[in-house]
């Protein structure tokens, strides 16, 4: 799970292609093995949490 705690950023998915903006209170999941990248929007703070399973 990719939580960010201050500022934003875009996560990219490359299979299957889309993207998410996360922001503080919008957390996005990356599940194993997917291919994606994330840029920053400007200054950021983040926190990725890896779970062994898909967190409820």
């Amino acid at each position: 799970m990719v939580e960010v705690i201050e500022g934003r950023m875009r996560l990219v998915f490359l299979d299957p292609p889309g993207e998410a903006i996360v922001s503080p209170g919008h957390s996005a999941v990356v599940l194993p093995d997917q291919p994606h990248y994330a840029e920053p929007i400007g200054a950021m703070r983040m926190c990725i949490t890896f779970h062994d399973s898909l967190p409820g």
